[in-house]
């Protein structure tokens, strides 16, 4: 290919409304429904944290990772690893970190490029990507194209450096615009900023973290935790497809969209179906585990256990204030005598032991698990 891509600025109107009405109405109903159903859980932060790391793991396999959300867990736990798998893990938590950075900044301001650079510089802060201008617009050209190919070999090159600024701000007064459906132009702001490739690393990460926070700053989620990479990762050939698309035939933006539609309306009913899963099997621990432990703790300990469903007891004695480590072990010995914590690794010497809410792994992952189906 070799020269950079000259690309159109916002906004897009290569694209018929009336044909994407119907998958439209399809994928916003169905993310209205699940932000209905999550809006009615005063837990759902709770619910959802599995779900967050869970994305934090496609988002990076889509960019070449292999760790599971089970080795992000256990690596947390203390559980040892190679250095391949303390590389990946360490770009799945910086991307938890960036997520949990953008929600809790959007309380008090609104999307802006200095958020955006902000959840750069995290994304990149420590590990493969430390070296790669964490947070800084690049300076330099970089193209798209198989593992060590020239710029003349490359699938695309997207736009100039000396244009990138340019670019954002243009991206960014879009996204502040209440003239486009906001679920349309969540797809389209996606796509364009995987076009302008701002960064010299991590722009399909970030590009993917925008949506929901795009989507919840226009109203569409109470919080922002709707996630498509799980989609995007298992229609990997399509997604990158229909994105390279963009920048050979403008009425490429259409089928895109429909893509963009599609993803939104699966992602939205499945994520329905395991926070649904995630509240009964918490509801049915909250109501069981005061008999099984015998201690008034019990609750904290549930809360901090979906929070990290595999653990040591230093890592979450760590996070429950105000209750002494024997009754953290002896509320866990009960709950592995009865079933509900698994042994994952038993320790010796200087190493914990690692423990593991199975159940809770299994419904992150959209496996089924033997006692209820979902």
């Amino acid at each position: 290919m070799g020269s950079s891509y000259i690309l159109p600025y916002l906004p897009i109107t290569s694209y018929s409304v009336e044909h994407l009405f119907s998958m439209h109405s399809k994928a916003n109903r169905s993310l209205a429904r699940l932000d209905g159903m999550l809006r009615k859980r005063n837990y759902a932060n709770v619910l959802l944290s599995p779900m967050m790391t869970q994305e934090a793991v496609l988002s990076s396999r889509i960019e070449g990772t292999r760790s599971t959300i089970d080795e992000v867990y256990s690596l947390e736990a203390g559980e040892e690893s190679t250095e391949e798998q303390r590389l990946d893990v360490q770009e799945i938590l910086n991307y938890r970190e960036a997520m949990r950075y953008a929600t809790a900044s959007l309380e008090n301001r609104g999307l802006t490029l200095g958020l955006v650079k902000e959840m750069h510089a995290i994304l990149l802060q420590s590990g493969r990507g430390q070296n790669k201008r964490p947070g800084l617009v690049r300076d330099t050209q970089n193209w798209i194209g198989s593992p060590g190919s020239t710029i003349e070999q490359a699938s695309y090159v997207p736009p100039a450096p000396a244009t990138v600024d340019a670019y954002l701000e243009n991206w960014i007064e879009n996204a502040a615009t209440d003239t486009v459906d906001p679920l349309i132009q969540s797809g389209i702001l996606h796509a364009q900023f995987e076009l302008i490739h701002p960064f010299h690393d991590g722009n399909g990460r970030v590009g993917r973290l925008f949506i929901p926070l795009y989507l919840h700053s226009k109203g569409l989620l109470e919080r922002p935790f709707f996630y498509l990479s799980e989609y995007f990762e298992a229609h990997r050939e399509q997604y990158i497809g229909c994105l390279n698309a963009l920048h050979e035939d403008t009425a490429a933006w259409e089928q895109w969209l429909l893509f963009f539609l599609q993803a939104v309306d699966a992602q939205a009913k499945e994520n329905m179906r395991r926070a649904d899963a995630m509240q009964r099997l918490y509801a049915e621990l909250q109501e069981t585990l005061p008999g099984i432990t015998n201690s008034a703790s019990c609750g904290v300990l549930l809360n901090t256990m979906f929070e990290m469903p595999i653990f040591s007891k230093p890592t979450i004695s760590a996070r429950i204030t105000g209750v002494n480590t024997a009754t953290v072990q002896r509320m866990i010995n009960s709950l592995v005598d009865a079933g509900i914590l698994h042994v994952r690794s038993h320790g010796a010497g200087r190493r914990a032991t690692i423990y593991h809410l199975r159940e809770l792994s299994l419904i992150a992952q959209g496996l089924p698990i033997g006692r209820f189906d979902y």
